[in-house]
């Protein structure tokens, strides 16, 4: 048997169950791997609060964990990875054979098995996986922050979304929320030069901990927002505001700060059932572009890589990005830290 994080919608429980069936390989493809670190999610956080509505995880109970990293111990017959390779796990695919793939958009696949959240994820000792789901670590890449794959996956594709970027390294942009969302949409933005960015967070230990991050960036409490955006904003305001907080009023407040030709990118979950209000005339006269992002569409592979080079750059440290490191059965200590601000993220280290 083994233990994982277990959550039951049902039962409004979370719990760190010892009698989990350990998985084992099923098909030549399947690989098995040995879990070292996972990391909560904000999503996470929304399922167990409630407010996810029809995105919800599964309600009867499942393992959550969907960004995690491992080292496989096992695989099938036509296997293409090595026991002992370092590893960390896609918990999103498409069957590659939908109208939804046909149509760029494999996101919506209906058979995409959502690891963590509609079938079993990898907050347990150990996970059994298709190899198309799997890539293996950069050697500069440890396995805690081989564990941050994912989410940097997301901010990837977000930042896809968004292109073509700002010429303009100087260009005026916002990112609400230094969790670690926000952190890593930064050091994306350091990593392509830019250098006028805002952060706003209303917790100041995690204030301290993204100026601390070396970016030099402006970081401030929401609070102070009105004082730097200038007279008149139409024309002063941010030409590029990243939401990562999933409040619905930082949300609304974005389309107060926005000047003409800016574009707005929605990241962060707002509980279902929330609206924002904004008026469609500013939208037309500014000519106003808003972008969505859930999910991490074809952009895994593209963001191991990228790991490599943000290691390099000494940028991707998990202490000095605010991750905090607990066992599994530290899961409401770990909550409780997320949700008081006194860190970006909180990572459970796995392997006993």
């Amino acid at each position: 048997m083994m233990e994982g994080l277990w959550w039951s919608g049902n039962e409004n429980l979370l719990a760190l169950r010892k009698d989990l069936k350990i998985p084992t390989i099923k098909t030549p493809t399947d690989v098995k791997i040995k879990v070292a670190y996972g990391g909560v999610c904000g999503s996470d956080l929304h399922f167990i609060d409630g407010v996810m509505g029809p995105l919800g995880a599964k309600s009867d109970g499942l393992i959550l964990g969907h960004e995690f990293s491992g080292t496989v111990v096992e695989h099938g017959s036509a296997g293409k990875f090595k026991i002992g390779d370092r590893v960390c796990v896609n918990p999103n695919l498409c069957c590659g054979e939908c109208h939804w793939n046909d149509e760029g958009l494999p996101l919506f696949c209906e058979k995409n098995p959502g690891y963590g959240c509609t079938t079993d994820g990898g907050l347990a000792d150990y996970f059994v996986v298709d190899q198309s789901h799997v890539h293996e670590l950069p050697e500069n890449v440890n396995l805690k922050e081989g564990a941050l794959a994912e989410p940097l996956s997301c901010v990837l594709r977000a930042r896809r979304r968004l292109e073509p970027l700002p010429r303009s390294k100087d260009t005026k942009i916002l990112v609400q929320g230094a969790g670690i969302i926000g952190a890593l949409f930064c050091a994306l933005l350091h990593h392509n030069g830019y250098t006028n960015v805002t952060v706003t967070e209303p917790h100041e230990g995690r204030r301290k901990l993204m100026s601390g991050i070396g970016f030099n960036y402006n970081v401030i409490d929401p609070k102070e927002l009105e004082a730097i955006v200038g007279e008149d904003i139409s024309r002063d305001g941010f030409s590029l505001i990243f939401d990562s907080t999933g409040n619905i009023a930082a949300v609304q407040k974005a389309f107060e700060l926005v000047r003409r030709g800016a574009t707005i990118c929605i990241f962060g979950c707002c509980p279902a059932g929330k609206t924002v209000a904004f008026e469609p005339l500013q939208m037309i006269n500014k000519e106003l572009t808003i972008v969505g992002n859930f999910a991490n569409t074809r952009c895994m592979e593209d963001a191991v890589s990228l790991m490599g080079e943000l290691a390099g750059e000494g940028i991707l440290d998990c202490e000095k990005l605010g991750v905090e490191i607990f066992k599994l059965d530290q899961f409401n200590e770990a909550l409780r830290t997320v949700r008081r601000g006194k860190a970006t993220k909180a990572m459970f280290e796995v392997e006993r």
